[in-house]
């Protein structure tokens, strides 16, 4: 029974069509170990083969995260004025004998998308 449901999950094309598994497959041929053995060097080549695929995405998408911080936070991806200081809306203040004056600026500069 073990031998009938290994042949189905071998003889599957989602598991025949992939490169790595094909590669350690061919990699390691039955030589003369005992079946534990020779399923376990296989999936440990398949491990460490979707490992460095995994890795080479991973340091892909860090060296995009460096390159546009606001993607790292969410929600301020759309945010033209991401890192850059807040401009104050007051201009100018005056103290006087019964408090202070605050002076206000007619408009605030946009903020402009930063170029790539």
């Amino acid at each position: 029974m073990k031998h009938l449901v290994l042949i189905a999950l071998l003889g599957t094309p989602v598991f025949a069509e992939n490169e790595i598994h094909k590669q350690c497959l061919k990699d390691h041929s039955y030589a003369g170990l005992d079946e534990i053995n020779h399923w376990s060097n296989i999936a440990t080549c398949v491990d460490k083969a979707k490992n460095k695929v995994r890795r080479k995405e991973e340091d892909r998408l860090w060296e995009f995260v460096k390159a546009n911080p606001e993607y790292r936070f969410p929600g301020q991806s759309l945010n033209k004025c991401f890192a850059k200081p807040k401009e104050l809306a007051i201009k100018r203040v005056e103290h006087t004998n019964d408090g202070m004056v605050l002076y206000y600026k007619e408009s605030i500069k946009p903020c402009i998308k930063r170029k790539k």
